[in-house]
């Protein structure tokens, strides 16, 4: 999805069997561009990586927030299928660690948007530099269109939503067991933890 990333997926991660596109450190971080350039249009805050992580998960998997029927969410389903997504590629015993994997490599991968200028922290939170913003627009596969059609409506579900609220409604849709894992000890080590929450 992204060219002129600044990380390439390894010989290995290209023949880890099973595979999919977001075991490519690339393809996470060109996602999590296209949600800080989305989310930063909408002049909401990203001060929370818990946050962040909500937003990127359920931006590649929409359908596990969008109700299956009913005359409310019948424009966005109609939209996301437009766009490529199916409900048919849930598979959901696979939701949970699937959303666990992708969240304890989120603290590396925003570190990666830092070192590279693609991101900065200030106390509004993570936000896109100037070079970052240039890469954004540069993104523009058949896959970051689908990707920023399904952020909008993520973000128009999700973004009003408190710290406390959004992560019931995580809850919710993912299931309980996985939320017992304590991510905090992965995140204390990292320098986004630091900056973020110990200012």
């Amino acid at each position: 999805m992204a060219r002129n990333m600044p990380i390439e997926s390894s010989e290995a991660e290209v023949h880890a069997i099973p595979w999919s596109a977001e075991d490519a450190p690339s393809f996470r971080l060109a996602e999590l561009v296209i949600l800080l350039s989305e989310v930063g249009s909408q002049k909401k805050k990203l001060n929370s990586i818990d946050r962040i992580g909500y937003y990127a998960f359920f931006a590649s998997n929409p359908f596990v927030i969008i109700e299956p029927h009913g005359e409310t969410a019948r424009g966005d389903r109609i939209a996301l299928n437009a766009a490529g997504f199916s409900r048919r590629q849930l598979s959901y015993g696979s939701i949970g660690p699937r959303y666990v994997k992708r969240r304890q490599l989120l603290p590396f991968d925003l570190q990666i948007l830092l070192s590279y200028d693609l991101a900065a922290l200030s106390g509004e939170g993570f936000a896109l530099t100037p070079k970052g913003r240039r890469l954004d627009e540069a993104l523009t596969t058949a896959h970051a269109d689908a990707y920023r059609i399904s952020l909008g409506i993520v973000l128009k579900r999700l973004a009003r939503l408190s710290d406390a609220k959004l992560t019931a409604v995580a809850r919710e849709a993912l299931g309980t067991s996985w939320l017992l894992l304590d991510f905090s000890a992965d995140v204390r080590e990292t320098e986004i933890y630091n900056h973020v929450f110990r200012q």
